[in-house]
């Protein structure tokens, strides 16, 4: 339903721009060096201002009501609890949209623009005249705020990404659960080239894992502190230590495997306690709500 509205909007708009004149490039609403319209444009022009203004507060109203459903569909207490691959997709699908929406009124203003500077508007009637004056004030406040919708379009982007990263550190922490639950059974079984290999691809894991941390932090949705970062090395110091105790058991050297299990033990430990400072993910979602109210919230007072 939202597709075709938009599709349905779109038409709209491109009826009413073709029918005022050709789609050139406006940059701006001042007047333009072009020139006078015709009698018979003049008119078209004039007719056309009543169609202009509701495809403006339409347009307008759309982005309002894209902001708002982004609001409500994308809650950081859904999309961090269960973050998932078609979240990611809803999220990049509803910035297309608003940049589709944007598309549509810079139509609306390059042809509006253009005619306006050719209408000598003592030739039309007083109520067209508050038609246009009401038309160019909207437009005038796009073009003099585009660059806070650019942002907007940009911050529910980074906004997707954020939650993309979030999606594959689930599934890598997943994956190095496995990995070292699989190793342990390979040592069991006195396997311990195999234990090795999934104990290598863990610490790639963890070394992944940390690398979305930075990542997720520079986007500024939730803040990754010094502590977590410690304790992310201390994991990847623990890994090595283990690593090289199986090669110890490889050959057989009891009394090193014995000495490093014990600062294996002390390494995890201490990664647990800075690990233990990192915040639920509860707490985590209304940080990043109060982020989205903030830089995507914001968005509905520019119209």
């Amino acid at each position: 339903m939202k597709k075709r509205s938009v599709i349905l909007l779109s038409i709209l708009v491109l009826i009413i721009v073709t029918g005022c004149g050709s789609k050139e490039v406006y940059n701006g609403l001042p007047q333009q060096d072009v020139a006078p319209l015709t009698s018979e444009e003049t008119k078209a022009f004039v007719h056309s201002l009543p169609n202009i203004r509701d495809a403006v507060d339409s347009t307008f109203g759309s982005w309002n009501i894209f902001i708002n459903s982004f609001i409500v569909d994308f809650d950081a207490k859904k999309t961090m609890i269960s973050p998932s691959a078609s979240i990611v997709s809803g999220i990049q699908e509803k910035a297309n949209t608003l940049k589709q929406t944007m598309d549509n009124i810079d139509l609306i203003l390059a042809d509006f623009g253009r005619k306006k500077s050719g209408v000598d508007l003592s030739d039309i009637s007083n109520s067209d005249e508050v038609l246009v004056q009401d038309i160019d004030s909207k437009l005038s406040n796009y073009a003099l705020n585009k660059d806070k919708f650019d942002l907007c379009i940009n911050n529910i982007k980074n906004y997707a990404e954020f939650v993309d990263l979030t999606v594959e550190r689930e599934k890598l922490i997943s994956d190095f659960t496995r990995n070292m639950n699989s190793a342990g059974v390979k040592v069991d079984d006195n396997k311990i080239d195999e234990a090795i290999n999934l104990g290598s691809s863990a610490k790639s894991n963890l070394l992944r894992i940390k690398q979305i941390d930075l990542d997720r932090s520079k986007i500024g949705v939730v803040d990754v502190n010094s502590d977590i970062l410690m304790s992310w090395d201390l994991h990847l110091e623990a890994m090595d230590i283990l690593l090289s105790l199986w090669n110890d058991l490889k050959r057989d050297d009891m009394n090193s495997a014995m000495e490093k299990a014990q600062q294996h033990y002390n390494t995890f430990e201490r990664a647990n306690k800075y690990g233990e400072k990192e915040l639920p993910v509860a707490q985590q979602a209304e940080l990043a709500n109060a982020w989205i109210n903030n830089n995507i919230g914001v968005c509905l007072d520019l119209v």
